[in-house]
């Protein structure tokens, strides 16, 4: 039985790299080939660098972060992470429509919390985006629409808002 099975799997690489030679040689990507190579190319990254240097006006501030997204292959969540640095009260941090100068309406939200948060380094909130929790204008629509907007343009970022009257706030563009 197991020396089948290692006959078996010798034989299958064997095939996998004789089909690869003619994609090789026709200098064709690898993709039209392999379905995990697929799966990799549907599960997108966005992500975006935040600053108070992206405000308008710009906020000096030492506050910075990052948000990283992850497009789910079937396309229907988006999983979120959000990293902060030398910020601390934080009570909000969510996506908006519009672009640097427009401010546009709130799409989805990404933390809210009505105590201020104390944490000044590190992780502030992970977690995923769903087609129900997305805010008007998106509201009843799919994530797949986010993630169109984003692509435009027309999503300027993630925002992550300080407690009330704080000039800590930072914000950044969405990119692929």
């Amino acid at each position: 039985m197991i020396v089948s099975l290692r006959n078996a799997i010798n034989s299958t690489t064997v095939l996998v790299v004789i089909a690869l030679i003619p994609a090789i040689i026709a200098g064709s990507t690898l993709t039209s080939l392999s379905p995990m190579l697929v799966f990799a190319q549907v599960n997108e990254k966005l992500s975006a660098k935040l600053s108070g240097s992206n405000e308008v006006p710009s906020k000096n501030t030492k506050g910075n972060g990052t948000v990283e997204f992850s497009l789910s292959c079937d396309q229907k969540t988006m999983r979120y992470t959000v990293d902060i640095q030398n910020m601390d009260k934080l009570t909000m941090a969510y996506i908006r429509q519009g672009n640097q100068v427009e401010t546009g309406p709130v799409v989805a939200i990404l933390y809210k919390c009505a105590t201020p948060t104390w944490i000044k380094n590190g992780a502030l909130m992970q977690g995923s985006i769903t087609a129900s929790q997305l805010e008007d204008p998106l509201k009843g629509k799919q994530i797949s629409d986010l993630v169109n907007i984003i692509k435009s343009g027309d999503a300027y970022g993630a925002n992550v808002y300080p407690e009330q009257n704080s000039k800590e706030e930072i914000i950044g563009q969405i990119f692929k």
